[in-house]
This record gives C-alpha cells, structure tokens and sequence, in this order.
C-alpha cells in the first residue's frame, strides 16, 4: 500500500487532483455568474456539472500516463522502460521464409466419419512438400498438436517457427468431395492462397498436387526437375486403393497392437486393387516389425512377412525411404547384421532427410551400438524437425538415461507427461529409476505401465532391492510362466540382478535363440553390469554380431 501511494505522488496525481478540483470549482462559479446574467437555460449548467464530473477521473487516469515536461505531453518513463523490457524478452518472431506447417484438415461430413480421410490428405500433402529440399516443413507431430484446437494461426507459426501455415477441410457426398484449402501467413493471419474444390473422388492426385505446387509458389520456393516430379506422386493411381492405404494409415498411426494388425488388413486391400502399390508394401513392413518390438507377435512368425513386404516394396521403388527403414530394423533385430541395418538407415536418411523417423531410427541404432553421443545428436536433429513427437521424446529421453544424465532424462519425461498425461512413458521413467538406484520410485512408476512382462521384471528387481526376496522371487516366477517365450531376455536381466550368473546367461542363450528383440540392447544394458565381465558375455555379443570387429567398422562407416 505504501509503495503505491508512493507511485501516486512520483507520478503527480495528487497534485493533479487538487489542481483539477479547484479549476473545476472556479469554472463552475464562474459560469453561475455569465449564465445567470444571460438568462441561460437550467440544462447548461448541469451540462457544465457533468462534464466537469467526467472529467475528473479522465484527468485523474491521464496523470497516472503521462506527465507535463518542457516538450509537451509524455508517456511517464517508468511505462516505457516495462513495455520495452517485456518485449525485449518476447522471443523475435523470424522464421524461415520457405518454411509452411500442414494443420489436419478437419472432417466437415455430416457423420463426422471421414477422419481416416482428412488426416490421410493431411500426411500426403506432408509428404509431398518435404519432397522439396529448400522448403521447411513442420512435422506431422507438431502439426497435429493442433488438431481441434480453435487457436489464431499467428500463435501457431511462432509455437512452429514457421512463415505460414496450410489449413483446410474435407466433405465427401458418394463419390463426389469438397476440399477448401487455404495457406495463410504465420506474420499477420492474411491470405496467401486459398481455394475451394468441388471434384469427383478421381481427382484427389491432381487435387493435392494443386495444393502443394500452390504453397511452393506462395513461398517463392524454385523447383528442380526432380522435385517437381516428385510433387504429383502418390505410388498409385486408384483412388481407391488410396482411399484403403489411408484407412491402414489412420490405424497406423493408433501406435497400438489391435490398430497396427487393422492396418495390415487395409493395406493388403489396397493390394488388392493395386499390386504395385510400394507405400502399401513398405506398410505391411513397418506394422509387422512393430508388432515384433512390441512382443506382440513372436520373430519367428513376424519377421519372415516383414522381410516379404520391405522386399517388395523395395523392388518396385528403390528410393522408398520407409522400406529401407523397415529393412534396417529387420537387419539389426533379427538378422543382426548391424553393419547391413546402418546401411539401411543411412540410406534411409539420405533420400528423405526431412523424415522424423529416418533420424529416430538411426539414432537409436547407434545407441544400441554403444555410440551414445552419437545417438544424442542424431536424436536431437529429430526433435529439431518435430519438437512435439511423443515417441522420439521418449527415446531421448531413454538416451539421456543411459547417459547417466538422469535430470535431463527426468524433464524430458515429465515435458512428455505434461504434453500428453496418458502417453506410456512410465515403462521409460521406471527404467531410469533402475538405472539410478531408486528402486522405490521405479516400482511405483513401473506398477503403472501396461506392458506386462515388463512390470513383472521391473517389479521383481525392485523388490530384490527392497530386501522383499520372497515377492521378488513370485514376480520372477510369474514371469517365467507367462512370458518365457516373448521376454528372455528380461528374465536374464532379473537373473542376473539377483546374482546367478549361469541362469542369466542361460536365458540369455534362449533370447539368442529365439531372436528376441530385448536381446540388442545387450551391449548396454546397465542391468546386466553384474556378469558383464564374466567371459560368456563377449561370446554372446559375437553370436548377435556386435563383437569388437563390427563395432569399429560401425564408428568408421559413421564417421566416414
């Protein structure tokens, strides 16, 4: 109260006051003598009254702003200083020029049922754009952080970094479809280009190749021959096997066991109308290798139709960034030809260096191959590309903790729990938790997760820690009778925590044997330190191909 009574005098409104008052109060006598002297009419005197209350408090707030000097009438200096203050810790607002964000265009259809559509347009038009190497485009991730949020494009290009923003929607009656797209600028919310298209379900291909050429144009973005090849591709020319691939997209992208397996079911419909259909292909890939890390799906069964399909794909367009990805996984977890996978992801990395996933991929090979600080700065070129993606978060988060640096591995797992409160991050948290001896906090973050031989495992070797021998030995039972064949190699890791050496190398042998996919993280693993030195260790880092010899030839063919 004190110091505001204080900043009334600095600011002279007291004296202000006073002067007003009595300037008030001699005008009004004043004009009491003049009026009345003339037979004035009552009103103006009241009007007089009036305006001299009104105008009290406008005199009142206007000492409060500005203050009389020699030069006239001035914004009190103290206003100035804060207003300048505060925009100088504003981050400048200066994107890229070439750089646009493809916000999900939004599902208009009466029944609100086409959302496998409006997103499938959304990603296509993504993809074609990154196929323009001087044009920035936000990834999918953070694009689609926006979807369903009413939020000013302006807010959205700062939050992007980018100079303008695409945003559209989709309406479908039979065969016929209206899509109104509009590319907008991140500076000052204008249009840059906007049109409305009322086509049969045929012309989506020239639909999309309309739209992006239009944003390269609004950008002033130079083409080269290739890249405006590459703008009009779609791998297909049905729209109908389009329309099943985005169906297998939208379920792709549930990142779950029941929505990977729909997505297979669609894509091989998409085959069906369209055998050459490479993106289907390399699809089919991706789902089964993701159903095999999830142990979803046993190698043995999995790898085999993942192989066929990344095959496939690979002949009918060897320059598709996605089937080498899919290749590299199968080269690294089941082959374990590691130098092959490396291969496979560079090669992956060059012909589209704008993908998310290519970076993420390689990164984490290179963690599983030992190369920490590598895989740091691999997945940090990732995030730079798509700061909000959930999944690489989270591994480099992962990353961070097998670092050792368990605080920033703790933030960059609470920003994801604060982006997405039911993201399954708490498997990675009870990990790191292990890793840093806090068992207490990694039995309640693991009793959280819902991948269930990995609570048993995580739960077993907490409670060993804890002095609780007997639950310990009760998880790890359960485990062996309930997940023998899926999870090996987390068994070992129990084993090997609890101190016997020869049942941990025997399971070891089993993860060896059924190729399971917990067995790449083998040269590590910080939960397998206790028969780390033991001499069946190096002989089993030969079997899955990650002796002394590959993994120089690993750091030479990343350096060189």
């Amino acid at each position: 109260m004190d110091s505001f009574l204080g900043e009334l005098k600095r600011r002279k409104v007291f004296r202000v006051a006073v002067a007003y008052a009595a300037l008030a109060w001699l005008a009004v006598q004043v004009a009491d003598i003049v009026l009345e002297t003339y037979d004035a009419p009552e009103w103006v005197m009241e009007m007089l009254l009036t305006g001299a209350f009104v105008g009290f408090p406008i005199a009142v707030f206007g000492a409060w702003l500005y203050e009389w000097t020699s030069g006239g009438l001035v914004r009190d200096p103290a206003d100035i200083e804060a207003e300048q203050a505060r925009e100088s810790d504003e981050p400048k607002f200066s994107p890229d020029p070439c750089s646009v964000a493809v916000l999900p265009f939004a599902d208009m259809s009466p029944g609100r049922d086409i959302e496998y559509f409006s997103d499938g347009l959304t990603e296509s038009l993504l993809h074609s754009l990154c196929q323009v190497r001087r044009l920035k485009v936000a990834a999918r991730t953070s694009a689609f952080a926006f979807k369903g949020k009413e939020e000013d494009v302006r807010s959205i290009g700062r939050k992007l970094d980018v100079a303008a923003v695409m945003e559209g929607s989709v309406r479908t009656d039979g065969k016929r479809m209206l899509i109104t797209a509009q590319l907008v600028s991140a500076y000052d919310g204008y249009h840059h280009w906007s049109k409305t298209f009322d086509r049969q379900m045929e012309d989506i291909f020239a639909i999309q190749e309309e739209i992006a050429r239009a944003v390269v144009k609004a950008l002033r973005v130079t083409l080269l021959g290739e890249e405006s090849e590459k703008l009009g591709e779609q791998g297909t020319d049905d729209a109908a096997a389009y329309q099943a691939y985005l169906h297998g997209r939208h379920h792709w992208n549930m990142r779950t066991t029941d929505g990977y397996r729909k997505a297979i079911e669609h894509y091989r419909a998409a085959l069906d109308i369209d055998p050459e259909y490479a993106q289907a292909w390399a699809g089919i890939a991706d789902a089964y290798t993701f159903l095999v890390a999830n142990v979803a799906m046993l190698p043995q069964e999995g790898i085999p139709r993942a192989r066929e399909a990344a095959d496939a794909a690979l002949k009918l367009d060897p320059d598709l960034a996605e089937a080498h990805l899919s290749l590299g996984d199968i080269r690294m977890s089941h082959d374990w030809d590691w130098l092959g996978a490396g291969d496979s992801y560079r090669q992956a990395r060059t012909l589209n260096p704008g993908s998310v996933d290519t970076h993420a991929a390689y990164g984490r090979y290179l963690l599983l191959a030992g190369r920490l600080e590598d895989a740091a700065r691999e997945l940090r070129h990732a995030l730079s590309l798509d700061p909000l993606s959930l999944p690489v978060n989270r591994l480099m988060g992962s990353i961070y903790a097998y670092m050792g640096d368990y605080d920033e591995a703790g933030a960059t797992f609470d920003r994801i729990l604060e982006l997405h409160p039911d993201f399954p991050v708490h498997g990675s948290l009870a990990q790191m938790y292990l890793f840093q001896g806090d068992y207490q906090r990694a039995l309640e973050e693991v009793e959280k997760d819902s991948i269930r031989w990995r609570v048993l495992a995580y739960s077993a070797i907490c409670k060993l820690r804890l002095g609780r021998e007997a639950d310990a030995q009760e998880d790890l039972e359960e485990l062996i009778a309930k997940e023998s064949e899926g999870a090996p190699f987390n068994i070992a890791q129990v084993y090997s925590q609890m101190g016997r050496t020869d049942k941990a190398f025997e399971w070891l042998g089993r993860a060896v044997e059924t190729h399971d996919p917990g067995i790449t993280g083998l040269a590590i693993d910080p939960l397998l330190d206790p028969i780390r030195e033991d001499p069946r260790m190096a002989a089993t880092l030969d079997r899955i191909g990650l002796g002394l010899t590959t993994l120089r030839e690993i750091v030479l063919r990343h350096t060189g």
